[in-house]
């Protein structure tokens, strides 16, 4: 098939899958904003690496570095090395190497370093029928294969990966029923030669309509078969690789190919069209908005149609005006912009529209696929992804956890172990947390764990347990240094306050209280232990009006609240003082007064009825008949 992301038409897959081929979509949920972990009989387990792919020759040096950082995902590799083009002889075939810019000793050391199976794929680039007549004959197919196999020993590579797609997109269909017999045979005695030398055969075949290519003879003698399950839409604009036909590929290809040899195709590209009109022209106006043609546009102008790589994916995202959807049903990127071309005396407005691959519809294919009961996936290409999927991948392939994604957030973002449970039990993605903005990361706190989301954070240790931090808490928590500030990691999520309309949590050290009408405070250390023990909320100091500062007495602080503060001094401990003896003592100039600190909270007078507040300065008591009385020392 034709892949995108190759150097223009240097390096093309042939054909493509064309409209009367496909079938129309059927309308499901199609990608969600969570994908949770799914099972199937072909899943090979949890942390097996599930990834194939190719290295186009063309991209070398970065599709190495991409491959090598994250070998540990792959089960081999398939460097896109080489072509099959007629020989000098009637029924001979040349087999050319690439140009791939570098020694390919070099990097073969690169690949071999990474310790995974290395089979190069070979295409078939010889003219119309020539492959076909080649394989027919049984003299020159088994030419071709004892030459395939001294390319390999040749090379040190440990197979080969079998491209020929002429059969299915030059020959024509005409030819297919003489042809698949000699595939079969070709196949058959090629794996029965490699075998024979500890070798591996796989092929990388079209979908389930081309025939030609015998499917359940290569699911009975390859080791692996990938099947090309992209280019959907070629000549118009359209998904690349619909989810839904995507899903109902591999599971018609599991009926003909065992589980565990079906790999699925999975683009890294995108394709971005000159959209077209009711009567199939360039969708193309002038400035002022009256449709125009192709004369009305600079000479030379390109309306090609434009191979995206998912690197370059948010970029075309990004042009000014584009409007940017995720279609729900084909999981991919559609964006629609105008591009303005000017030259020569002539301004014109071309109309374009693109589908797009990035890592959240890579990440979407591969979870289809394996819940769909194939055994991996082949990407096409390594070294044009974006290098976020990296981390969904590897995140999927060592969990079949759930991940989240959304056009509102930065990146894809899993969400796991006692994080995720806390997560979950408050509603995931439809609670006040909403979507997550981060992986699970560390905390400040050695050994902790924090997940951020739109609405706040989990924060998770050993010791503490996971729980949630949001909203005005959440704002007064991070002034105040968050887990690093005294208040230390969360030992609750936020709860209902005992005074009615309030909310609290509760930290290590300490607890932060909100209201509507007093704001966030936070209380901790002596103080809150005084506040506790008096009733907290509920007793007569009632809620915090500020959090723990420095009093007007050297060394000394204090927590004000609706009934009253409490005070704390090295030399006095932590002391409340509220309701008509707090608010003489404020009338006074509260503890910078002759009164000083206080060194009791309030209680009972020496006469009935009557309260008191001892201070290092004096005291002042109070009675419902006499109000408050100030003595000093």
């Amino acid at each position: 098939m034709m892949r995108g992301g190759g150097p223009g038409a240097a390096r093309r897959r042939r054909g493509g899958v064309r409209a009367a081929c496909a079938a129309v979509l059927a309308l499901l949920t199609g990608s969600i904003g969570v994908v949770m972990p799914s099972s199937a009989a072909a899943d090979p387990g949890v942390g097996q690496p599930l990834l194939s792919g190719w290295l186009p020759y063309w991209t070398t040096s970065s599709s190495l570095a991409s491959y090598t950082a994250n070998a540990d995902l792959f089960a081999n590799i398939s460097p896109f090395w080489f072509d099959a083009q007629a020989g000098p002889t009637a029924g001979s075939v040349s087999i050319v190497a690439q140009p791939i810019g570098q020694s390919s000793a070099a990097a073969m050391a690169q690949l071999r370093a990474a310790g995974k199976k290395v089979l190069p794929a070979i295409t078939d680039g010889t003219p119309r029928g020539y492959m076909a007549a080649v394989l027919q004959d049984p003299t020159t197919r088994a030419a071709h294969v004892e030459q395939l196999l001294e390319l390999v020993r040749s090379g040190g590579f440990d197979g080969i990966d079998l491209d020929y797609e002429g059969f299915a997109f030059s020959d024509g269909t005409s030819t297919w029923n003489a042809t698949k017999p000699a595939w079969a045979a070709f196949v058959t005695e090629l794996a029965a030669r490699f075998h024979a030398n500890g070798l591996l055969v796989t092929a990388a075949v079209p979908t389930s309509p081309y025939w030609v290519y015998d499917f359940p003879t290569l699911g009975a003698v390859l080791d692996g078969v990938r099947v090309m399950t992209y280019d959907y839409s070629v000549a118009r604009p359209g998904p690349i690789a619909p989810l839904d036909w995507v899903r109902r590929e591999t599971q018609t290809m599991r009926t003909m190919i065992p589980s565990d040899k079906l790999i699925m195709g999975i683009p890294v590209y995108g394709r971005d069209w000159v959209r077209r009109t009711s009567t199939d022209q360039y969708d193309i106006s002038l400035p002022d908005g009256r449709p125009a043609t192709v004369a009305d546009c600079p000479v030379g102008a390109s309306f090609a149609t434009r191979a995206v790589s998912a690197k370059d994916t948010y970029s075309v995202t990004a042009k000014p005006g584009a409007t940017v959807t995720r279609n729900p049903v084909y999981g991919e990127l559609q964006v629609r912009y105008s591009e303005t071309l000017s030259g020569g005396g002539k301004t014109c407005v071309v109309n374009r529209e693109a589908w797009l691959a990035d890592p959240r519809s890579v990440d979407d294919r591969l979870r289809t696929v394996i819940s769909a009961g194939a055994s991996g996936a082949a990407l096409w290409t390594v070294g044009g992804e974006n290098s976020v999927q990296w981390e969904t991948l590897r995140y999927f392939i060592n969990s079949r956890g759930p991940i989240y994604w959304s056009p509102l957030t930065s990146g894809p973002y899993p969400v796991y172990g006692a994080i995720l449970s806390r997560y979950q039990a408050l509603g995931m993605e439809s609670s006040i947390l909403r979507l997550p903005t981060s992986a699970e990361m560390n905390a400040a706190v050695p050994g902790s764990r924090v997940n951020t989301f739109q609405g706040g954070r989990i924060y998770w240790s050993p010791a503490t347990g996971a729980h949630e931090v949001y909203g005005a808490i959440l704002g007064q928590y991070s002034s105040l240094g968050a887990e690093t500030s005294v208040l230390g990691l969360p030992r609750t999520g936020e709860l209902s306050g005992r005074v009615p309309g309030s909310r609290a949590n509760v930290f290590a050290r300490g607890a932060i209280y909100w209201s509507s009408t007093t704001g966030a405070h936070e209380v901790y250390g002596a103080i809150l232990g005084r506040y506790w023990a008096m009733g907290g909320e509920t007793s007569p100091l009632g809620l915090p009006t500020s959090g723990e500062v420095s009093g007007r007495v050297p060394g000394s602080r204090v927590n004000t609240f609706t009934g009253g503060a409490i005070y704390w001094s090295p030399a006095t401990g932590a002391h409340d003082v509220y309701g008509a003896i707090y608010q003489t003592y404020q009338r006074l100039g509260a503890e910078s007064s002759r009164l000083g600190l206080p060194v009791t909270g309030e209680v009972n007078g020496e006469v009935a009825g009557w309260r008191v507040s001892n201070f290092t300065g004096g005291a002042i008591y109070w009675s419902p008949a006499y109000g408050t009385w100030v003595v000093y020392r």
